[in-house]
């Protein structure tokens, strides 16, 4: 009997398993930063109109408590389709830049006792902005992320890549081609169930 095929898969964190736009912008609200406006770029701050380093100081008191990176639970539908890729012998491989804009050894302690609370299954944690040799060092053959830019990263190291459709990168993607020629219409989901299940599919139909 032929085995599905085994494949090893890459998700983000931040806003693919867990919505930390929100709820940072729910920490904006409660320091009085937000000047009453909903932001949908990933530069926030400027559609306050308030400074980078102040935006930070609004996130530095629920980041240090532990609120912003614990107490938040995760997507419920993205943690169970990543647990149903695990549990089928995939492995789940973890990349996600947090940390680097401040409170490093924080962050990346939350981010594990995080993962401990929700039982989060994975085969490896990676803390790096260099998403696309991360991709290429780890031999993955799948990723998602929220973030064109690091979309387009892994796209370009040789990883099928895909897009997380969220209102920070409708504009900057709108006409744009990834690398070969690639229609980045093609490689968006709406969901990561939907990601997920493009990765069954696959394991199904290569075995």
């Amino acid at each position: 009997v032929l085995m599905p095929r085994k494949f090893r898969v890459g998700f983000d964190i931040d806003d693919v398993l867990m919505p930390w736009y929100i709820h940072a912008h729910e920490a904006c609200q409660v320091a009085g930063v937000t000047n009453g406006v909903t932001p949908t770029t990933w530069a926030p701050h400027d559609e306050y109109g308030i400074t980078l380093d102040e935006w930070l100081e609004a996130l530095q008191i629920v980041t240090l408590k532990g609120t912003l990176y614990i107490n938040h639970g995760p997507d419920e539908d993205a943690l169970r389709a990543l647990r149903s890729l695990f549990w089928d012998g995939h492995e789940v491989h973890l990349v996600t830049a947090r940390g680097f804009i401040g409170h490093r050894r924080r962050i990346l302690e939350h981010t594990v006792r995080w993962l401990e609370r929700y039982a989060v299954p994975y085969t490896s944690l990676t803390f790096t902005r260099a998403k696309g040799m991360t991709a290429e060092h780890k031999k993955l053959d799948y990723f998602i992320d929220d973030n064109y830019g690091n979309w387009q990263d892994v796209w370009d190291h040789g990883t099928k890549a895909y897009l997380l459709n969220r209102p920070w990168n409708r504009v900057e993607t709108e006409g744009n081609e990834g690398n070969d020629g690639a229609d980045i219409l093609g490689v968006r989901v709406n969901t990561v169930r939907q990601y997920t299940d493009i990765i069954h599919e696959a394991a199904n139909r290569e075995h």
